[in-house]
This record gives structure tokens, sequence and C-alpha cells, in this order.
């Protein structure tokens, strides 16, 4: 025994702390050339703008990087974690996203960032003898890559690793008509992206992916308060976008996300952001599914390591009220700590008269109430004349 002493021993876990999540983690994925610093197919994490020079990349050797890279940054600020890979530009969509495909490029990359990556921008610049095949008003790969990426996601959201993610609106043909109708269709994981930085009509994927790190996740891309995206626009068939005023009601109908403007303010905006699902869908944009998303994650967080353990049940085989609101609290003090500020409300109830004794499973009913958005503002405005009240 050593010398008599007092002994002060700090305690842990006492204030119930949560491990932060990482909700702005972004990756993508663009069609591009090998390099001395990056290799096709090969997942790189970088930090900074001025990582390109580690990577070799440049504007003559792969113009989509470097300008998509560029644009990212210059929305998410440097030292934003970001996951690159590129692919053969001769490479389909289609392909790119298909997870039954060997060495699958999204899924290595999202395996590589270990589950991280959250906000995922795909894009191409095809090679010079590719010939788009226009059904529906776009490229017949973009319809394709949808579902195969919407399924790819799906998988990965099963396994606590949410993400959501945009494709281009690749070789529009200028059209409205004969586009396709994105609220028709069930990908509530993906968004399709119609904006594009020059007149090349190539999808400004790193600009939308840079601004979706940035913000919370229940902000809409659109919010005017985050100030203008960009001070000229165009859209994905290389025309600017202020000669396609007459088509944005048409556009944002149909669930495709675009540049627009606002009288009296400069630059251009996002028109809100969308995704390729009905507005009957409860996830039918992206700063919902995010919400959701980052619910699902600080869920699995906290219940992984009651996996296994003891409950006491009661002499008719209940669970008593003390267990019940103890798992209820869990959740509840985690969510509030972490999304206080992104949601308006969150309760979580357990039925004390699950019969866990025979099943070994718990049912926690979790309910989110998220935060609104003005999409419409009405404001009735006239005369008054007092004399006339009198």
């Amino acid at each position: 025994m050593g010398l008599p002493k007092v002994d002060i021993q700090l305690g842990e876990g006492g204030l119930g702390g949560v491990t932060p999540t990482q909700d702005g983690i972004a990756g993508l994925v663009l069609s591009g050339s090998a390099t001395d610093g990056i290799g096709l197919n090969e997942p790189k994490q970088i930090f900074s703008v001025r990582d390109l020079e580690t990577l070799k990349i440049t504007a003559e050797n792969n113009p989509l990087a470097d300008k998509c890279i560029k644009a990212f940054y210059d929305k998410a600020g440097d030292g934003a974690e970001l996951w690159i890979i590129l692919y053969s530009d001769t490479t389909t969509l289609e392909t790119v996203c298909d997870k039954t495909e060997a060495g699958n490029i999204v899924k290595k990359l999202l395996d590589a960032a270990g589950g991280k990556i959250r906000v995922l921008g795909i894009n191409r610049k095809p090679d010079e003898m590719y010939s788009p095949t226009i059904t529906n008003g776009i490229d017949a790969d973009v319809e394709a890559a949808m579902a195969n990426l919407q399924s790819l996601l799906d998988d990965y959201a099963d396994d606590y690793k949410p993400a959501r993610a945009i494709l281009p609106a690749f070789a529009w043909d200028g059209e409205t008509g004969n586009l396709i109708n994105l609220r028709e269709s069930s990908y509530n994981r993906v968004g399709i992206v119609m904006w594009a930085d020059n007149e090349d009509g190539l999808a400004a994927i790193g600009l939308t992916i840079g601004r979706m790190a940035d913000i919370a996740v229940h902000r809409n891309l659109g919010r005017v308060k985050d100030g203008a995206i960009a001070v000229s626009a165009w859209m994905t068939d290389g025309s600017k976008a202020q000669d396609c005023e007459s088509m944005w009601g048409a556009l944002h109908t149909k669930g495709f996300i675009f540049p627009r403007a606002y009288h009296g303010k400069n630059g251009f905006y996002f028109n809100d952001d969308p995704v390729a699902a009905p507005l009957t869908d409860d996830y039918n944009s992206l700063s919902l599914g995010r919400t959701i998303d980052k619910a699902i994650t600080i869920t699995y967080v906290t219940y992984v390591d009651e996996l296994l353990d003891n409950v006491e049940v009661d002499e008719d085989g209940n669970l008593p009220a003390s267990t019940c609101k103890y798992f209820e609290k869990r959740i509840e003090n985690a969510v509030d700590l972490l999304m206080s500020n992104e949601i308006s409300n969150f309760e979580a109830y357990v039925d004390p008269g699950q019969n866990v004794l025979s099943t070994g499973e718990l049912a926690v009913v979790c309910e989110i109430t998220p935060m609104g958005t003005l999409k419409k503002i009405v404001v009735k405005l006239g005369f008054k004349n007092p004399a006339l009240e009198q």
C-alpha cells in the first residue's frame, strides 16, 4: 500500500457528450487523365486547391477536374475535406455509378473515405468521339446513371453511411416540352444540375458541391441570405441563364437545379434544391434528405453501444419506465446537442409493452419536425383611408 493521501479521480461521460457528425465531407467523381500525382481510379483526399500542384492536375491535362476542384474550394474554403477520383473519359456515367461493375468508381471512392462522404458530385467531359443519345431532353446516360446511383446509395444508407449526390443534366437540348419530369422519378438521393460554369455547357458540379459542403444540412441551396453563387451563369446547353428566363418555371416544376436571378439583386442563385422524386416523397429535397441522413448517423452512433447489453424487465415482462426513459433520453439528448439549430423538434418513444425477452429487439420510435422553408412569401398590399373607418 502506498503513502496515505487523498486521491481525486476525474469521472468521464457524466455530461453525456456525443461525437460531432461530419456533415460537409464531400466527394467528386470526375472524368480525366492520369498524371504523375494521381492515377485513374485512384482515390485521393485533399484539403486545399493547392493540392492540385501535388496531384499534377492542371487546366491543360485535366480541364474538368481543375475547374470543378477550384470551384469547390471557392465555395467551401481551404481546409474543407474533399475526396476525389478520376476515371477515363470514355466511361459512361451509367457505368461509373453501377454497383455491379467490377472496380465500380463511385463505390471505390466511398469506401476509400470510410463512409464519411455525405455529399457527392459526379461529372463527365466525354472524349471527342462520344455522341450523346438524347431521350427526354437530356443524354440517356444520365437517366441510367440516376437509377444506378440511387441503388448504390441506398445500399450505403442501409449500412449507416448515407450520402446525397448530384449528376449533370448532360447534353440538354434547350427545350422543356419533351424534357424528363424528375418529379415523376423515384430517386430521392439524386439531384440533377442544369447549371454550367461557362458556355462549354459542362455542369457546375464542383460549385454546387462546394455550396452544399459549406452550409448546414437543413439549409436550402438557394437560400438568398447566403448570397449569390456566381456573377454569371449558363445552362448545360451552353446558353446564358438569363436568356432562358422564360423556361425557369418549367425547369423548376420538373425538378432541376439551375441558376436564376432576382430583380434588384446582383448575380445568380440556385432556384431550389430538388431531387429526382415526387413532392409527396418525405425526402423530396437535398436539405430534407441531408437532415434525415444526419439523424440516421447520430442514431446509429448513439445506440450501437447498447447492442447485446442486458435490460431489466418487470414481473409482467414489460420494460420498466426508467428503462424506457433511458433509451428515449439517450437519443433525444444526442439530437438536441447536434441538431438543435437544424430541426424544429425531435421526440423519441419506447413502448414499455415490448416483448424483449422473446424477440431480443427494442423498438424506438423517433419523430423529427424539420425546419420549414419559405418557398413563397405572399404580401397583401393596398391603400387605406382612415376617414372611411370613422
